[in-house]
């Protein structure tokens, strides 16, 4: 039986949301595995089944530190996390 996580509640500051992020299975060539904003309109989304969440940041900063709990090697995505790209 498949069970659903339950929803992760949005953070709020004053006029401010922070952005949902989630982090790609799959290693690119380099072995980092990317860091994306779940909001991204960019094309660059890996696929739903290549994706492991990691919830609402304030910045891409602290998405990328939640992504290295699991895969050592992690890097923000050069088309929509650009801030935390770093190779």
């Amino acid at each position: 039986m498949c069970r659903r996580s339950p929803p992760i509640s949005r953070p709020k500051r004053k006029g401010f949301v922070q952005p949902n992020y989630c982090v790609n299975t799959n290693a690119q060539p380099n072995g980092d595995h990317e860091v994306h904003d779940t909001s991204s309109t960019k094309g660059c989304l890996p696929s739903a089944w290549n994706r492991k969440e990691l919830g609402y940041h304030s910045s891409c900063t602290s998405a990328v530190q939640a992504a290295k709990a699991y895969y050592s090697s992690a890097n923000g995505c050069a088309v929509c996390a650009p801030l935390c790209h770093t190779s």
